[in-house]
């Protein structure tokens, strides 16, 4: 076929009447001639020739077909050469890079001309994308491995399978480079939602990701000996991302004003032209306040049960305690223990026992429904009660009830289901230490990033013990997605 007149005139001002007459000739020769360096276009690496295909791509479009004339050759490519280690290495990750970032640069144009096909081949041969690419990628400029990330995490659409990949990555564990971290915040920020409440949103996995990124940086920095300014470039630009979403669309319902307890923080340092500590203030912030997200097949099930508005108080009940049961387990599961001796029908048996006292202190009123849980766990612990109610206008507690036992050496767990403005939690705390008790946990279902940054604010050394990680509260002060008024849906008020 000739030259589409058409083709020539949206490409005009790129020297492209060569290659396209290539392509019209036989298109699956022209794009292997041009991905594989072979087809001359002028002195073009890697860049040069991804920029050029991008440009002809988002200029023409999919007019007389071009846009699935070139998906179709592009699959076809991929098919054909992966697995492939008969070329030079170089000219290998070179490709490979340039077809990659072509996709991904697809993914940012109208449907029609989106390389949906090749962005399919890529994805099904995902599991040999480490001994394949990674053969090929030795710096962060010579990297189509991870362009390949971008590339599939671009085209994820309502899948949600590659999430744990995601979320694996930002802890940047051994074998995962640290110049990776944009690609596996690139992967989170392109997961569908969840939730559907979420869509369109600051998702809290995607809050989440550079807390986790954070902490593996401070990790690499302490303990393998990475440079510092070494961890600043490469986590800064992370910031930088989630702070560009803090403040566009993709934030709808999220007030602007909004600095979750970690990533908000961090970007407001960086704002206060502190970004030199980003990494390891972030990390030690997450360290002192020991938050931990209890991430469970079980317990994510029973949630979504509470989560769910049709859900009747009976069926609330159980889910509830199902929850409880699993909260507890591992808000435990730091409890000193102390060598004791047992004789069991066989012989002697060395075992333990529980060094120190346990305390319960349910806020009231919801904070109750956490109780039978816990002392099916702990049946000879104490409890306590603590009366708060929230002033709906401020939004502050007024604490009515305070009957705590006294012991300054026991282990004290403070149980509300939700931890939302913070209000109760730290006015709780204070209570309790002011009587003496210094070893306190705060346990609770669900927890909005204000909550917990008020409570590590006010109490630094207090673990939260949290169920899930919520994005926002709204303007009454309710988490959300959450599952509304904890107590009017247990006791059916």
């Amino acid at each position: 076929m000739n030259i589409p007149e058409s083709w020539l005139e949206r490409v005009r001002g790129h020297d492209a009447s060569g290659w396209l007459g290539a392509f019209c000739r036989d298109r699956k020769a022209a794009v292997s001639e041009l991905l594989w360096n072979r087809f001359y276009h002028g002195p073009l690496n890697v860049l040069g020739r991804g920029h050029v295909l991008a440009g002809w791509l988002e200029a023409v479009g999919d007019e007389h077909g071009f846009a699935g004339m070139l998906d179709e050759a592009c699959s076809e490519w991929v098919r054909l050469n992966w697995g492939r280690f008969d070329e030079d290495g170089v000219r290998q990750g070179s490709a490979w890079m340039c077809a990659a970032s072509l996709v991904e640069f697809s993914a940012r144009l109208g449907p029609g001309s989106r390389l949906g096909r090749t962005a399919g081949e890529l994805r099904a041969r995902f599991a040999g994308r480490e001994t394949f690419l990674g053969s090929f990628s030795t710096s962060p400029t010579a990297d189509p491995l991870g362009v390949y990330l971008a590339a599939v995490a671009e085209f994820q659409g309502a899948d949600r399978s590659m999430a744990a990949m995601w979320h694996r990555m930002c802890d940047l564990p051994d074998g995962v480079p640290p110049y990776h971290a944009r690609y596996a915040m690139l992967g989170l920020r392109r997961l569908p939602a969840a939730d559907p409440v979420e869509a369109g949103t600051l998702r809290a996995e995607v809050v989440r990701g550079p807390v986790r990124l954070a902490m593996g940086f401070d990790r690499l920095v302490r303990e393998r000996g990475m440079p510092e300014a070494l961890a600043q470039a490469t986590f800064g630009p992370v910031i930088s991302q989630v702070g560009a979403l803090q403040g566009s669309a993709a934030c709808r319902g999220v007030d602007a004003t909004w600095h979750g307890p970690w990533v908000g923080w961090a970007i407001g340092w960086r704002q206060r032209g502190r970004g030199g500590g980003t990494v390891g203030a972030v990390a030690t912030l997450m360290r002192r306040g020991g938050l931990t997200v209890v991430e469970h097949p079980l317990l994510g099930r029973s949630l979504t049960c509470l989560r769910d508005r049709g859900t009747p108080v009976p069926e609330f009940r159980r889910n509830l305690l199902q929850c409880g049961r699993l909260l507890a387990f591992e808000a435990t599961r730091g409890l000193g223990t102390r060598r004791r001796t047992v004789e069991t029908p066989m012989a002697r048996a060395a075992g333990v026992e529980l060094a120190r006292r346990v305390i319960l202190v349910a806020v009231l009123r919801a904070g109750w429904s956490l109780l039978d849980p816990f002392l099916e766990l702990v049946p000879d612990a104490l409890v306590g009660f603590v009366g708060q109610r929230r002033d709906e206008t401020t939004l502050r507690p007024e604490t009515y009830l305070f009957k705590v036992p006294r012991d300054a050496t026991a282990e004290v767990f403070v149980l509300d289901p939700m931890l939302a403005t913070g209000g109760s939690a730290v006015s709780t705390v204070t209570l309790l230490r002011s009587h003496g008790l210094r070893r306190v946990r705060f346990c609770c279902l669900l927890a909005a990033p204000e909550g917990v940054e008020a409570l590590q604010g006010a109490h630094p050394g207090v673990p939260i013990i949290a169920g899930a990680l919520d994005a926002r509260l709204n303007a009454q002060g309710f988490i959300v997605p959450g599952l509304g008024d904890a107590g009017d849906r247990c006791f059916g008020t």
